[in-house]
């Protein structure tokens, strides 16, 4: 009987993996799209930055 419990354990386990995958591809798809817009927004004050008159 502990071992039935432990294989569909391990068998749970491993095929939630395949339930979380989606999320973690849009989660990096997400942090990517953050990283092009702070780059966005650094390039656009660094503009400003280097035009400042002082």
């Amino acid at each position: 009987m502990g071992r039935f419990l432990e294989n569909l354990l391990e068998r749970a386990m491993f095929a939630s993996r395949w339930v979380l995958s989606p999320i973690y591809i849009v989660l990096s798809l997400t942090l990517f799209l953050i990283m092009i817009k702070v780059i966005q927004e650094f390039m656009h004050e660094m503009v400003h930055i280097l035009r400042l008159q002082l």
